[in-house]
């Protein structure tokens, strides 16, 4: 299967908006066009829609290991698989300054994960580490088991994990990230949060409602953070970070949700959202797809 077409596909198939509109019960033409044209081409006996999107996920293992597949493997492999989806902090796309985390695992200790697949350029690294470093102890590189010696290498004594995705999908550890402290900064960890959020540390840290317009409020607020030791700051705004918790935890365990669990912990959708979108993840394709798209290929 041509690259090409392979990343026109999982850029409409896996992709927030997308399952977004699915699970509000919304269509989506770009959406049922390429799911046709998967389903003629790559999964012409499926049974279920989920089947049509398992062979989509199947086909970029095999030719075009992509970002999305790295972050849906720590979703399940790390997330589900070794921890508590309940219990569990899970943030997606956080950014940090001019940096985007692809995965922060909030779960006792807080751990940052950044993903550098066969595709990747390394040149925004080490910048991007420095970044995460400013808000989170730990920080872990994902990538593919061809380019693990190479990270390892360039990681060599920066106290910064490494993971590598192995053939078979699977996620295996080749060093473990230390944590560090010393690089915490507040100021940065301030405006990383929400509004809501750096308000209530504020409000704890000084005892008493801060009452003043916007632009005043974020004054106040970062001249609180800036005066606040960094580890301090740091466990107060981890605390905040899990509250963003999944609304339907048992829901999004589901087995089904295999190939989408990192788009679908990113929807975070209510439980009416999350039973329509199994829903219609378990219909027959022949009752979603048209057969004039799916033969118009």
């Amino acid at each position: 299967m041509a690259r090409v077409q392979l990343a026109r596909w999982s850029s409409r198939v896996f992709s927030a908006a997308a399952l977004r509109n699915i699970a509000a019960g919304k269509s989506d033409v770009s959406l049922t066009r390429a799911l046709a044209e998967i389903s003629t081409e790559l999964a012409p006996e499926a049974t279920s829609m989920q089947g049509v999107i398992d062979s989509l996920a199947a086909s970029l293992w095999a030719d075009y290991r992509n970002e999305y597949l790295y972050k849906n493997a720590i979703a399940n492999k790390i997330l589900v698989g070794r921890h508590s989806i309940a219990a569990a902090g899970f943030l997606v796309e956080f950014r940090i300054g001019a940096s985007v985390a692809d995965c922060v695992l909030l779960n006792g200790t807080s751990t940052v994960y950044e993903i550098k697949t066969e595709l990747d350029s390394d040149s925004k690294l080490r910048k991007q580490l420095a970044d995460y470093r400013r808000v989170f102890p730990r920080a872990v590189v994902v990538t593919h088991h061809s380019l693990a010696s190479r990270y390892e290498r360039a990681l060599s004594s920066t106290g910064v994990g490494l993971m590598m995705l192995t053939s078979r999908g699977r996620l295996s550890v080749i060093a473990g990230p230390e944590d560090r402290h010393t690089d915490l900064d507040s100021s940065v960890i301030m405006k990383s949060l929400r509004k809501a959020e750096y308000g209530r540390i504020s409000e704890d840290l000084v005892g008493q409602r801060i009452d003043l317009p916007n632009t005043l409020f974020f004054r106040e607020c970062l001249s609180i953070a800036s005066r606040t030791d960094p580890e301090v700051y740091a466990a107060l705004a981890h605390r905040e970070l899990k509250r963003r918790s999944v609304r339907e935890p048992r829901l999004l365990t589901s087995p089904a949700l295999a190939s989408v669990r990192y788009l679908s912990i990113q929807v975070n959708p209510n439980r009416e959202q999350a039973l329509r979108l199994l829903e219609w993840l378990a219909k027959d394709p022949a009752d979603v797809l048209p057969i004039s798209s799916r033969q118009a290929v």
